[in-house]
């Protein structure tokens, strides 16, 4: 993976930055707006919930976003995906250059928090470039007013600040957040024994809701470390490339380089990390 764009990807990514942080913002105020307000709840195939806010958050990054950029393909998750317009053909030099982009839009990541009026959730647009390597990252909790932002090689921000992982080297003195997911038939008894080896290691595990936002805290220092299974492309497409701009790891719990799809995530501020994967690899010893 590269850790600096060229000048040409340099370019647009910061005209991509503008365009999403400006469609988070939106979105956030939509949302702000709907807290402790909302009109409609109902689940879906897996269980989760979802509610006229995620729907029309949605509509407003996706909007943006398609105004303008409309040769990139969009996966949102109440949408689904969509490519590119036939315009694509038509680009410029420069775009021909810059290849192919796919957005990963989570328009309300933390539902069940913001349905129970917890201000834990989070407007999530992330950018992926090349099939695979995740170039920009906006995370906006519409509640507190933070904003994360990253793009590669431009560094990591909250709040127009520069941020950094901790520098905690030991797991007995990590702070870590975990989630659970919802497809309890898949994956109940190895989150439930990841979490009880973990928890007799470190100085305590928090669990916030929202995978973004989980992310955005490693990135800025304030957990050392983050696990979960199950999650989509939107969950964590924006949070790593905001994780890994602030001199963060993320894997798989294989230890291999985490692609999005993948089953498993860990991420870590690096130092962390190979004692988090040895607790991992015996959390599924264990399992078998």
């Amino acid at each position: 993976m590269r850790t600096k764009p060229d000048p040409a990807l340099a370019r647009h990514l910061k005209r991509a930055l503008s365009t999403a942080t400006a469609a988070a913002l939106e979105a956030g105020r939509f949302l702000r707006a709907k807290y402790g307000r909302h009109r409609t709840l109902s689940h879906k195939a897996d269980k989760s919930l979802v509610t006229e806010a995620d729907r029309g958050a949605e509509r407003m990054v996706v909007r943006r976003i398609r105004k303008a950029f409309p040769e990139d393909a969009i996966l949102g998750e109440e949408s689904g995906l969509t490519e590119g317009a036939a315009a694509a053909a038509r680009r410029s030099r420069e775009s021909e250059h810059l290849g192919h982009f796919r957005w990963h839009i989570d328009p309300l990541d933390g539902t069940t928090n913001f349905v129970h009026a917890l201000p834990m959730f989070c407007v999530s647009i992330g950018l992926e470039h090349e099939d695979g390597d995740l170039v920009l990252g906006v995370i906006h909790n519409p509640v507190t007013g933070d904003t994360f932002r990253a793009t590669l090689g431009g560094g990591a921000w909250k709040n127009g600040k520069p941020i950094r992982v901790s520098r905690t080297c030991s797991v007995t003195d990590a702070l870590l957040s975990t989630g659970f997911s919802y497809r309890r038939d898949v994956y109940y008894d190895r989150e439930l024994s990841g979490f009880s080896r973990v928890l007799r290691e470190c100085r305590a595990i928090r669990r916030i809701g929202s995978a973004a936002l989980d992310l955005s805290l490693v990135a800025c220092g304030q957990f050392d470390g983050f696990w979960e299974h199950g999650l989509s492309s939107w969950d964590v497409c924006a949070g790593i490339a905001i994780l890994r701009e602030a001199g963060g790891q993320v894997t798989n719990l294989s230890g291999e380089e985490y692609r999005l799809g993948d089953e498993g995530i860990l991420a870590t501020n690096r130092r962390l990390h190979p004692s988090l994967l040895a607790l991992m690899h015996e959390r599924r010893r264990r399992s078998r």
